[in-house]
């Protein structure tokens, strides 16, 4: 099984190091294509002023949350506290 694990951890280098793998790992590869216009709508959420995200940063992985939901509300132009 050793020879199985090798094959297996020099494929994953391999990925790792591709950047259309990265990118497609990317959580927000399409927010450009979601961006809103200008133009608003009915129903449309329009968020002004300054936000700030809080959580508990001690539970597993809402560090990462906190981070990721700060770079998507940055990529609509929100801004943080």
């Amino acid at each position: 099984m050793m020879h199985n694990s090798l094959f297996i951890q020099n494929v994953l280098i391999g990925t790792n190091l591709n950047p259309l793998h990265k990118e497609r790992r990317n959580p927000q590869r399409w927010l450009q294509a979601a961006l809103p216009s200008p133009d608003r709508k009915e129903g449309d959420v329009n968020l002004t002023g300054a936000w700030t995200i809080s959580g508990d940063r001690s539970i597993p992985g809402m560090g990462e949350a906190i981070d990721d939901f700060a770079e998507f509300l940055q990529q609509f132009g929100v801004r943080l506290d």
